[in-house]
């Protein structure tokens, strides 16, 4: 992805090297962007800001990894959307705006590559080349989780980016509807999983590294009957699969 100025650059700048030394609040300070945190109404974060200075709004009533993941963005759109005013005001939809190959407006765009921006700065590539030989399960992605103090779903998102292994994630709605999934880079581009899953209570029972057909999850166009190792956890809010080959 092409940035006006990337994740890395910005940690570097300031001398950030370890996972425990990414303080936001700070980044956002030597960045002249001041962060304010209070109860938003319809949405996660907003800024506004000159050519030279901004003002970051985080929405207060959101959790902590949700505040933290919504001041990545917006430093995001700081670093690679500023002009004479910059004003973008972003909901929970943007917050979750994710890449697609087609489709995709200005505003989504603009909104999802925010969102690359933000799992990048808290989770950047120059600390993580350990971690992608290690398993894609729950305890990895709690690991990533604990060590970035990021959420579930964003280690998970990372993880699948990182990995040498053929896997894939995907996160599915309490009803049963895919929201969003991403293949790693040795997954073929072919394998797709379904768009729905009909059988709500039996797929979504949680499980952690346990071997399963494939068709339970891959749409039949794409599924083989093979074996893969499945993973399943529920944050409350959404259910993440992780699936290995």
């Amino acid at each position: 992805m092409a940035w006006v100025k990337s994740p890395t650059s910005v940690l570097r700048d300031i001398g950030i090297s370890q996972p425990q030394e990414i303080d936001l609040d700070f980044i956002a300070f030597t960045l002249n962007a001041e962060v304010i945190y209070e109860p938003l109404q319809g949405y996660e974060a907003n800024i506004f800001g000159s050519s030279n200075k901004a003002v970051i709004t985080v929405n207060s009533d959101t959790i902590e990894s949700r505040q933290r993941f919504s001041l990545a963005h917006e430093i995001g759109h700081w670093m690679n959307d500023r002009g004479k005013n910059l004003s973008i005001e972003c909901s929970t939809g943007d917050i979750n705006q994710k890449q697609n190959a087609k489709g995709m407006s200005a505003r989504q765009t603009r909104e999802a590559r925010a969102n690359v921006f933000a799992s990048h700065l808290m989770m950047p590539d120059f600390m993580m080349a350990d971690l992608s030989d290690m398993p894609v399960n729950m305890d990895t992605v709690r690991y990533i989780a604990g060590t970035y103090n990021t959420s579930l779903v964003s280690s998970a998102g990372r993880l699948i980016e990182i990995t040498k292994k053929p896997a894939m994630v995907a996160l599915w709605s309490h009803n049963g509807t895919r929201r969003w999934f991403n293949r790693s880079s040795s997954l073929s581009e072919f394998i797709w999983p379904l768009q729905s899953i009909s059988d709500i209570e039996q797929s979504f029972v949680e499980s952690n590294s346990l071997r399963i057909s494939d068709t339970k999850w891959i749409d039949p166009r794409s599924a083989k009957g093979h074996p893969v190792t499945e993973c399943v956890y529920d944050n409350g809010y959404d259910v993440i699969s992780l699936l290995s080959w």
